[in-house]
């Protein structure tokens, strides 16, 4: 009888599988360890966190109390500038009642310090302004611009003297937008308003002296020159002996003398006259396109005889092509016959006069007048200026005037929008140039001939 034979475990199997239940029982005893110290760790990582709040915590209140010494010390800050500033600061209801301001502003309206200001000034435009409607019309001109900047007006202070004040402020809104105050400064301008008005009433005053000068001199020019014309008048037909000999030499030689003195004093007459005009306003130019080439001969001529006395030479040095020129020919004549008046009287004899005229490169016309005479020093130009001054010197002692000559010429050639200049060096001469602006100047169409005169 055949019996089924069992199969056999292999040895090696039945090792791996002790080894096998073997690790598992280490895991087990390994992980009933871990699960003893979890509560250690937890406990662990919770003092951590704990630990790092305190610290955030800790840097957090760094920071703050850095913050509030940063602000603390602006506050001080601005508060020194507040109750130090040279202006006063204030701030006020619209309808006009202080709701702080600084010392400065007390000080200015007379107040011991700022709380007594607030506490009495209840009424801004009865108490403060000397006109009530001059702070009513601020506050509207305040709530219709936002800003208003150098608002002057005359106020009021606590012992009843009045200022001059500038105030600069703004609008204040509340939440809804609502004005809910006005803030600004407020600064003392009362020595610039009263130098101002000391300006004003001087201006007034001098125009009111130059006024009745100017009425004055055109009055008695009339009553002055209406004599002179008789005196002038017949002292020539005497000079001249027109109906006959005098009956002595010496007579007609005086008539002369009479007609050339009275010629000099209506020149001097017309001359204080149009000075006076120019000085008040009242000289108008009458302007047209003027021949310059004509109207130099013709002022050269006018000293030729007086030159030729005092043995002067005279020349005129001008361009072949020379512009036409805008503007009033009898002043154009005035200022160029006083020149050369002036180049020939102080021009001893030998010497010369020249007369030029040119066009700069910017179109300015350059009309000069060159002497060798005895010339002045620098600092004797400007006392040449002014009216009835005269430089002493030999020659000009014997060469007479009233000094009105230059500031005559410069007073025409600033009424044409141009300039009188002069340079000088004693015993050299002089050369007085008037120069009149490009707007002025025409381009000529025909040339002029290079001309001398001698």
């Amino acid at each position: 009888m055949m019996f089924a034979q069992a199969p056999q475990r292999h040895p090696v199997g039945r090792s791996a599988l002790a080894a096998g239940m073997a690790g598992a029982g280490a895991l087990c005893a390994g992980g009933a360890a871990l699960a003893g110290l979890a509560p250690a760790w937890a406990g662990a990582a919770a003092g951590l966190a704990a630990g790092g709040a305190l610290l955030a915590l800790a840097v957090r209140h760094r920071q703050v109390a850095r913050e509030a010494a940063r602000v603390a010390s602006s506050e001080q800050v601005y508060r020194e500038i507040f109750e130090n500033s040279v202006e006063g600061v204030f701030a006020s209801t619209p309808e006009g009642r202080f709701l702080w301001a600084n010392p400065t502003m007390a000080r200015l309206l007379g107040y011991d310090d700022a709380p007594q200001l607030v506490a009495e000034c209840t009424d801004i435009a009865r108490q403060l302004y000397a006109d009530p409607e001059t702070r009513n019309r601020f506050a509207r001109m305040l709530l219709a611009e936002g800003a208003v900047t150098g608002y002057e007006a005359e106020a009021i202070r606590r012992d009843g003297t009045t200022i001059w004040i500038s105030i600069s402020a703004r609008v204040v809104r509340d939440e809804e937008g609502r004005p809910a105050a006005f803030q600004g400064t407020c600064e003392d301008i009362t020595p610039r308003r009263r130098a101002e008005e000391a300006l004003r009433r001087a201006k007034q005053l001098s125009e009111t002296a130059s006024r009745a000068k100017t009425e004055f001199l055109a009055n008695m020019s009339h009553e002055l020159r209406t004599p002179l014309n008789a005196i002038i008048g017949f002292s020539e037909i005497i000079g001249e002996q027109q109906l006959g000999p005098a009956g002595h030499p010496d007579y007609a030689e005086y008539a002369r003398d009479i007609n050339e003195s009275g010629r000099m004093l209506l020149d001097l007459i017309n001359d204080i006259l149009d000075l006076s005009k120019i000085e008040a306003g009242r000289r108008e130019l009458n302007e047209h396109l003027v021949d310059l080439p004509r109207t130099l001969h013709s002022c050269l001529r006018l000293v030729k005889e007086r030159a030729i006395r005092g043995g002067v030479t005279t020349l005129l040095d001008v361009p072949r092509a020379l512009p036409r020129l805008r503007a009033d020919e009898v002043a154009l004549k005035q200022m160029l016959s006083n020149l050369l008046s002036n180049a020939v009287k102080f021009t001893p004899k030998g010497g010369r006069v020249t007369l030029s005229a040119s066009v700069e490169a910017d179109g300015t016309l350059v009309i000069g007048v060159a002497d060798t005479g005895i010339g002045m020093r620098p600092e004797e130009i400007p006392r040449a200026l002014q009216p009835f001054t005269q430089i002493e010197g030999n020659l000009s002692r014997t060469a007479g005037g009233a000094g009105l000559g230059l500031p005559m010429v410069r007073a025409l050639a600033e009424l044409h929008g141009g300039s009188l200049s002069l340079e000088s060096e004693p015993g050299r001469g002089t050369v007085a140039r008037v120069r009149l602006p490009a707007e002025r100047v025409q381009p000529a169409k025909d040339a002029a001939p290079d001309v001398g005169v001698g």
